[in-house]
């Protein structure tokens, strides 16, 4: 994605990182693949299964967050959110629910 290395930037500013730019990039470029490999793995999922819900996605990924004990929905809602502000994918409101679908360029 063309903003990888805009944030890359600005993450490098925001801690004054000057040391170890070999180390960090690469560290960087990873986070930034894997985080782009989930993005591809949901939208995969959103084409196969139109009008998905966020929590139907996470359950079949096996996406679920856990932070002391509490079950939460942090990572599917950003990846969607992310999704979403890409352009991949849409949702329509039923009742309290978001259904997603693919945007089919």
């Amino acid at each position: 994605m063309k903003r990888d290395s805009r944030f890359y930037l600005e993450w490098q500013k925001s801690f004054g990182i000057n040391q170890n730019k070999n180390i960090i990039m690469t560290l960087f470029q990873e986070a930034q693949q894997s985080r782009n490999t989930l993005l591809d793995i949901v939208f995969r999922y959103i084409s196969q299964n139109p009008g998905s819900r966020a929590a139907d996605i996470k359950r079949v990924l096996g996406l679920d967050s856990d932070f002391e004990g509490n079950q939460r929905s942090y990572l599917i809602f950003s990846l969607l959110g992310l999704l979403v502000n890409d352009g991949r994918v849409r949702y329509e409101t039923e009742g309290r629910s978001k259904l997603y679908f693919p945007i089919v360029s």
